[in-house]
């Protein structure tokens, strides 16, 4: 993800709204609002990409056979390179030979043939994310700028509880409640069923 790019300071703006700060014209202007939303800006949106299920913006890709096997020291025979995209993996595919297998360091161990996954990827742009994951960023956003910018703990503990408040709700919009198709008999495994 490129942070530098304009589209993101529209969201950072907001967050620093939020918690009543002055805006920023650009993302590196070398302010301290700025330097704290280079740093926590990132780290706001791998959180929500890592804990939405996105089930509505995932997609499948078939994995590379990584040709170092050096990772499969623990008893599997292949290792698999994740995307560099990946934010979060949502269901594994094996051949249905092999359904055992294990995510180490960006990589999917496994004596299975042939892995897809099912994943949810990082966004480029501020546009990729959906509308409800946006919300989410930049109240998250604005909970973790309100102490060191506004000095005003309180407030970051209002920002967070409408975080907590909005999540339950973005949950349902992200395919969270939706009926989770029976994977005990196939050669799938999911998040969802642990």
């Amino acid at each position: 993800m490129d942070f530098s790019n304009v589209q993101w300071l529209d969201l950072v703006n907001r967050s620093l709204a939020m918690i009543s700060s002055s805006m920023l014209s650009k993302l590196d202007e070398g302010t301290s609002e700025s330097n704290y939303a280079a740093v926590l800006l990132p780290q706001a949106v791998e959180e929500v990409y890592g804990s939405l299920p996105l089930d509505d913006i995932s997609i499948y890709s078939q994995l590379p056979r990584l040709a170092d096997n050096r990772q499969v020291g623990s008893g599997y025979q292949y290792a698999y390179k994740l995307p560099a995209s990946c934010a979060s993996v949502r269901e594994v595919i094996t051949d249905g030979t092999y359904d055992e297998w294990q995510l180490v360091k960006g990589a999917i161990l496994t004596n299975s043939s042939e892995v897809t996954v099912r994943y949810i990827p990082l966004p480029s742009t501020p546009d990729d994310i959906p509308f409800y994951a946006r919300d989410l960023i930049s109240l998250l956003l604005a909970s973790r700028l309100a102490g060191p910018i506004s000095h005003n703990e309180a407030l970051a503990n209002i920002m967070a509880g409408r975080y907590d408040t909005l999540y339950s709700k973005a949950l349902t919009l992200s395919g969270q409640k939706q009926n989770q198709p029976d994977y005990a008999n196939t050669s799938r495994w999911t998040e969802d069923r642990q």
